[in-house]
């Protein structure tokens, strides 16, 4: 016990004495440095390969591990690996993100609050070949979670207006909460084997009835004379501000 007392009072004083305490060294390079494999010189500075096993603390309250000269307030030569970490994915708790230097400096970022979403859709065939409907009279056009529940043709104007036709989507899950954080883009897609071209424009995104309503107008844009007698895809992407 007496043994202990003393050699805790050694260290105190040693400390309190020159200001540094060295642990398995006898030139320390800081307030505290322990080196950890006891292979640093008793005099100088350490090798870099003599430094990755140490542990220091400077007066300037930067904490070194691997490194005897730290620069940050934690300054570590090597990696670094954290167990059981929890769920960052809900932004709204999790604003900020971690980025890196090239240097291997820390710093944080601002966490994206955007979801993306991608599903696709049918273009129903036009009136000329198919008639019109609404109120889902006509499930033909249906996907698995969107029903077509509407479309309504019009005819081309020869050198003035083309084909198209506005399509009601109806989403047959639970609507979603706040239709003006979806911002989506559509592209048409040609599976038919027909060289038909089209172009999309987004007209609303909207809950009615206590469903997610999506209507959309499409225009056939390679020719102003004729309407289209086979169904096409419609791709949609939303982006989701939460």
């Amino acid at each position: 016990m007496k043994k202990k007392i003393i050699l805790i009072l050694s260290i105190i004083l040693s400390g309190s004495v020159y200001s540094q305490v060295g642990i398995n060294t006898p030139n320390p390079q800081g307030v505290l440095h322990v080196d950890a494999a006891k292979d640093n010189p008793s005099t100088g500075t350490p090798t870099t390969a003599q430094q990755l096993n140490d542990f220091v603390v400077t007066s300037s309250g930067n904490v070194g591990i691997g490194t005897n000269t730290p620069s940050e307030k934690i300054d570590i030569q090597g990696n670094i690996r954290v167990r059981s970490a929890l769920d960052g994915s809900n932004v709204t708790n999790f604003p900020n993100a971690v980025v890196m230097r090239t240097d291997g400096t820390l710093g944080y970022t601002k966490a994206s609050n955007i979801s993306l979403q991608s599903f696709q859709l049918i273009i129903p065939v036009h009136n000329t070949f198919v008639a019109d409907f609404n109120n889902h009279t006509n499930t033909a056009y249906d996907s698995d979670n969107w029903w077509v529940i509407q479309k309504t043709s019009f005819v081309p104007v020869s050198n003035r207006s083309p084909a198209r036709m506005t399509i009601t989507y109806e989403y047959q899950g639970a609507p979603f909460s706040d239709t003006s954080k979806i911002f989506p883009t559509m592209t048409a897609g040609n599976n038919s084997g027909y060289s038909d071209l089209f172009a999309v424009s987004f007209v609303s995104l909207q809950n009615v009835s206590g469903k997610t309503r999506l209507t959309v107008s499409i225009s056939r844009v390679d020719n102003f004379v004729s309407e289209w007698g086979a169904s096409f895809l419609l791709n949609v992407f939303f982006a989701i501000k939460s």
